[in-house]
């Protein structure tokens, strides 16, 4: 999961001069839409949790206006305030971070609280709750984050059960009440397009992971094997979908995605991209002699805007990660 500021993010960009910028974009408006936002209150059988504005400060860039914003999950009894948390801080001590933001708006790109929800998953009589917030950068990919968070010995931690589960939105797949966690992780890839410099999100094939009533979740029994068959219904037929003349980015990365959970060795599948792209270059970046006559004067497929040696080495990092489960 790549929970990295959007502002820092946005910072690596190029971006529009001074003459393309726009209006100003008023902090006060940004504050009412995040309290608009985030005003629902989500009572529980002995608190509520919701989400709090911190702080919010201008941050202009590059000719655009724009502001940051910290953003705080909180959780009260009815004393008061109990615990807040910087979301998807990598300090999971129950603490604010002490940092400057977790979100930019601006008036081209921004971040939003895409859903949060509650639910026992433990049966301890108090809900967990579930965020996950989403957003876009300016011409680049959009992303979604989501993380299960738990109040626990007087603060709020990450929710055990699913601390390491990547996954981007909340469904009951088979409804039973119980909400299950669904995303395209461990394959996820930010991928730039080598003719503009931009970048874009491509994802796996959806994956599940089942909640089940001991309060932990299943990423390998007959419902998630399910949804990940109907995410990938067969071994592929081919990596390269469409041959050397007619691939498609998204749809070479779900082939091997979909390889890759049908049980497919990376070397098997490394080979056969091979095949249709040549071997340009090893991933260490240096040209074999053995690799010379395959390899192209310009790696950058101008049609589609993507390197097909940048999409071997994506594919490189998606073939050496274990499934999290096998498809027969």
């Amino acid at each position: 999961m790549r929970a990295q500021s959007a502002a820092i993010r946005e910072a690596q960009r190029g971006g529009p001069g001074p003459d393309e910028a726009s209006d100003p974009l008023l902090e006060k408006d940004v504050a009412d839409r995040l309290t608009k936002e985030t005003a629902t209150c989500h009572a529980t059988k002995r608190g509520a949790w919701g989400l709090v504005v911190e702080r919010i400060s201008g941050a202009p860039w590059d000719g655009w206006a724009g502001v940051r914003v910290l953003l705080s999950l909180s959780y009260a009894d009815p004393s008061g305030i109990r615990s807040r948390v910087t979301p998807f801080d990598a300090k999971a001590d129950g603490g604010l971070a002490a940092k400057d933001d977790n979100f930019y708006f601006s008036t081209v790109d921004g971040a939003e609280v895409k859903s949060l929800s509650t639910f026992d998953y433990d049966g301890d009589g108090e809900a967990e709750v579930t965020l996950v917030l989403s957003g876009r950068y300016h011409e680049g990919e959009s992303w979604a984050w989501g993380r299960v968070y738990t109040m626990r010995d007087g603060t709020i931690q990450p929710y055990g059960p699913a601390a390491t589960i990547p996954f981007s939105s909340v469904v009951d797949e088979d409804g039973d009440g119980r909400p299950d966690l669904l995303g395209g992780e461990p394959y996820d890839e930010v991928f730039e397009n080598c003719c503009s410099g931009f970048s874009s999100e491509l994802t796996g094939p959806p994956l599940l992971a089942h909640s089940l009533p001991n309060g932990s979740f299943s990423r390998t029994d007959a419902l998630a094997l399910a949804v990940a068959k109907r995410s990938c219904p067969a071994p592929p037929k081919e990596i390269v979908p469409g041959g050397a003349s007619a691939w498609e980015v998204g749809a070479v990365h779900t082939a091997v995605a979909c390889a890759r959970i049908w049980g497919a060795p990376g070397e098997k599948i490394l080979a056969s991209m091979d095949g249709v792209f040549g071997k340009a270059k090893r991933s260490d970046g240096k040209a074999k002699k053995s690799d010379a006559k395959v390899a192209p004067k310009s790696d950058c497929d101008m049609t589609r805007c993507v390197s097909p040696a940048a999409i071997r080495k994506s594919a490189e990092a998606w073939v050496a990660v274990t499934p999290p489960l096998t498809l027969r």
